[in-house]
């Protein structure tokens, strides 16, 4: 009876002894890693190294819920006022950006009106006025809205014009986990913010209105059933983005009529004689094209969203036209993958690194990129996952003569814990020298933010830190030159 007893409560305990492995290893599996940061030195003791050491595994909580990411959209596709405005004058802009959860207006130091007689009115997506301005009011300054969208209207009399405004900067609050991986192909536009007439409209009437959703490939315009204006002698007009006419209609064309605009951005006219008048316009929606959805139909480069853990995925692009000096890549505004620790790597035609990137560095981006081609990678840990990239748009640059904007140039401010190489090679076949000059912003940390300059035999020209590269010509005896940018400090700096 002994014998039995201990051999039960051998098996018991080997029961209990390979249950807790089988918990523990899948605990281990199912565990997420905290990176243990290693930084070694290179063999030549000039450049310094760090990376994540994945050999350690703990378990780890990803918390996302309030995670939230500035953004700074296309200045293409700002409000702006005729400069000078004219004289009774009545410019209304709306703009729209969809995944904002916050907007920030950044107005230019031009912007001035005639002081106490020409304003300029702000109201947020739900058409509420946040402010009157008149004079130098708005210049330099910026307002903050709560929401997606907001309305401009510029207002003036009969005497004085001024400049008006322009905007320098629109930043865009995102929530970093508000990505869906199934996109709906439209977004319905918020009606408060709208373009719309007076109705009745009145005589001598001349108003444009422009709707712009930053997001948007394509638009389609929703005219209401009351739309009316005195045939053949007052029209509604309709714009794209590029300044086109879509379309001119009188009386009752435009009424319960769908209009379907290519790009982010339409303008709808409104001009009237001295006779009779009538209700005018009204659009009952606006549907946004995102350019997201489109993103498959053109064959853009993406990444699967969210990406896989351990990847390492490149996705090849070629413009399909010849004559093509360089391409200027959009990526999507959702960009974002783990900060530090999941790397987009992007290449020109020739293989040289144009940029690596992490977190939402490339959100909403557009990168130039020497050539017809270009390859994007992705590599991942086996830790947290996000969206990735998608390129929304590739734009030919052709016959560039004087190459100002596809030279080397870094993001601003540049990344921490950085090591990049960027390349250029002169189109100019008889070419035996370089004379670089660098932007009078030049600027990294002193003494740990280091910018390198060799010629195409590898050999170094100079090292550079602080503001050392600032406005200075540096002479390099060969046709194809690179600088290699070093950043092991945590101070960001504008840099070249």
């Amino acid at each position: 009876m002994f014998r039995v007893k201990k051999i039960f409560a051998a098996v018991m305990t080997l029961i209990i002894v390979f249950s807790c492995t089988g918990i523990c290893a899948l605990a281990q599996e199912n565990s997420e890693h905290l990176h243990d940061i290693k930084t070694v030195m290179s063999e030549d003791n000039t450049v310094r190294y760090s990376y994540c050491d994945n050999s350690v595994v703990k378990n780890y909580e990803q918390v996302l819920d309030n995670s939230y990411s500035e953004v700074v959209l296309s200045k293409k596709l700002y409000p702006e006022s005729s400069h000078n405005y004219s004289n009774y004058a009545m410019e209304n802009y709306s703009f729209a950006y969809p995944d904002a959860v916050k907007l920030r207006i950044t107005f230019s130091s031009y912007t001035k009106t005639e002081q106490d007689y020409d304003f300029i009115y702000i109201s947020d997506m739900n058409n509420r006025l946040v402010g009157q301005y008149s004079g130098t009011e708005l210049a330099g300054k910026t307002i903050e809205l709560d929401g997606s969208a907001f309305r401009l209207r510029l207002t003036t009399d009969r005497s004085k014009t001024f400049y008006g405004y322009s905007i320098d900067k629109i930043e865009a609050t995102v929530k970093l986990n508000s990505y869906q991986y199934n996109d709906s192909r439209e977004d319905v536009s918020y009606s408060p913010i709208m373009p719309d007439t007076v109705h009745n409209y009145n005589n001598y009437a001349d108003e444009t209105y422009t709707y712009t959703n930053a997001d948007a490939s394509s638009l389609k315009v929703y005219f209401s059933g009351y739309t009316k204006t005195e045939q053949d002698y007052d029209f509604i007009t309709i714009y794209d983005y590029e300044g086109t006419v879509v379309g001119r209609y009188s009386g009752t064309e435009l009424a319960g009529k769908t209009v379907q605009i290519e790009g982010p951005s339409v303008s709808v006219r409104l001009t009237s004689d001295h006779s009779k008048t009538f209700y005018g316009y009204s659009i009952n929606n606006i549907t946004a094209v995102r350019k997201d959805s489109v993103q498959d139909v053109r064959d853009y480069p993406s990444s699967p969203h969210p990406y896989a853990e351990s990847s390492n995925d490149t996705v090849s692009y070629s413009y399909p036209e010849s004559g093509i000096n360089a391409l200027k890549v959009t990526f999507s505004t959702k960009c974002m993958t783990e900060q530090d620790y999941d790397i987009i790597t992007l290449r020109d035609a020739n293989d040289y690194v144009v940029g690596r990137y992490s977190g939402n560095e490339l959100a909403g981006k557009t990168v130039l990129v020497n050539g017809n081609s270009f390859s994007v990678n992705l590599s991942s840990d086996r830790s947290k996952q996000f969206y990735g990239y998608a390129v929304t748009d590739v734009t030919p640059v052709i016959n560039n003569t004087d190459n100002t904007h596809i030279y080397p140039e870094t993001l601003h401010p540049y990344s921490n814990n950085e090591v990049s190489t960027y390349h250029y090679d002169s189109r100019d076949e008889n070419a035996t020298s370089l004379k670089v000059k660098f932007s009078s912003d030049t600027c990294t940390e002193k003494d740990y933010d280091i910018i390198s300059v060799y010629d195409s035999n590898g050999k170094l020209v100079g090292n550079y830190s602080g503001n050392e590269l600032a406005g200075k010509t540096v002479s390099i005896g060969t046709k194809i030159f690179a600088v290699l940018r070093t950043f092991i400090h945590p101070v960001q700096q504008p840099l070249f």
